[in-house]
């Protein structure tokens, strides 16, 4: 497929949008500068909690991945797995795949694809990090050189599916609910 047919495929998503796997949302997330560290400059306050990272602690580099989006899904009326290559957010409420991923070229550009969300026409897919998805995958085949190669993207789309709340995240109880209140 040409990298103009690309620009067909509209993945919808809301606004606030987390991963599948570890429920971290794709974003850029706020660091501290070197002033606020210093104490020079008041840090960053949102609901009375004081926000940012320490480029001390984390780098912006290292937490680049943290923006990157894949999804995954399957498109049972034509019985054919779905998983990306490399995306980003864009503008709130939509991922852009990238055309330099060679992956993203077999995508279904006939297709429209909506995050989490169940929709007349679209395609339900779920948003993740690659490594993440390596994590999981390592976890359900430990011992194994490459277990993202053996996923079975049917099963995992079926799982998720299960769990989905249908907004912007899978319904997990992983503890973080009862201290914030969100996936």
């Amino acid at each position: 497929m040409s990298g103009s047919l690309m620009n067909h495929i509209t993945i919808r998503t809301p606004e606030e949008c987390y991963c599948a796997i570890c429920g971290v949302p794709f974003e850029h997330f706020l660091f501290q500068n070197r002033l606020q560290i210093a104490g020079e400059q008041p840090p960053l306050v949102i609901n009375g909690r004081v926000c940012g990272y320490s480029p001390k602690v984390l780098s912006k580099r290292a937490a680049l991945w943290l923006g990157k989006v894949h999804i995954l899904g399957y498109a049972n009326d034509e019985g054919i797995p779905i998983l990306s290559g490399q995306g980003r957010l864009t503008t709130p409420g939509f991922i852009k795949l990238e055309h330099s991923d060679p992956r993203n070229h077999s995508m279904p550009f006939t297709l429209s694809y909506t995050c989490y969300q169940y929709m007349e026409d679209s395609v339900t897919v779920y948003p993740f990090h690659w490594p993440c998805y390596e994590i999981f995958a390592s976890y359900i085949f430990p011992n194994v050189d490459d277990p993202t190669s053996l996923m079975d993207i049917e099963e995992v789309d079926s799982v998720f599916a299960s769990l989905s709340n249908e907004e912007h995240s899978l319904q997990l109880e992983t503890g973080a609910e009862r201290r914030y209140g969100r996936p």
